[in-house]
């Protein structure tokens, strides 16, 4: 809200800086399910690609609210990249068996999807992945970025700001 307040988009500073207060709300829900999937012996781990100058501030803020796991040892950041292929296939390395996959977009559950037409990817769910998604998967809504976006805010950044700016200005006043 602030970035669109502020008549702008996603910046990596102000996201750093925004990740460092560890003043982020729980998504409703969130913290209750995670509580009461610990408290059946689950182990959580939040693989994440905010990265490592986010992951202490990360960590607070999920203790704060009283997550499960939140340390240093269920927080995995990215380092090599957005792809989460790797630090999921760490989990199993591990020893555990992945239940269920949370996430707001499908390469939360597999980079496959990754760079498809809407057309591909649904076929690609459809025709692979729809079993494993069903059983494996919750995919989550989220307001601040996607593809769906661009039906609300338009493509460039200039129709972004001004259609935000404008919605804003109508919600407001």
């Amino acid at each position: 809200m602030r970035a669109a307040f502020d008549g702008s988009t996603f910046d990596p500073v102000t996201w750093t800086a925004w990740c460092n207060e560890a003043a982020a709300p729980a998504l409703p829900g969130a913290l209750e399910f995670l509580k009461y999937a610990a408290g059946k012996g689950c182990t959580v781990f939040y693989i994440t690609n905010r990265n490592e100058a986010e992951k202490e501030a990360t960590i607070r803020n999920l203790a704060k609210l009283g997550f499960p796991d939140a340390d240093a040892g269920h927080v995995w950041v990215m380092a090599d990249g957005s792809d989460k292929t790797a630090r999921r296939a760490a989990v199993k390395a591990a020893g555990h068996e992945v239940v269920l996959l949370v996430g707001d977009q499908l390469t939360d559950f597999d980079q496959r999807l990754k760079h498809r037409t809407v057309g591909e990817r649904d076929l690609g769910v459809r025709e692979g992945f729809a079993d494993s998604l069903a059983q494996y998967f919750i995919l989550l809504p989220n307001p601040m970025y996607g593809t769906w976006l661009d039906v609300v805010t338009g493509r460039d950044e200039e129709d972004k700001v001004f259609r935000k700016k404008a919605w804003l200005y109508e919600h407001t006043h």
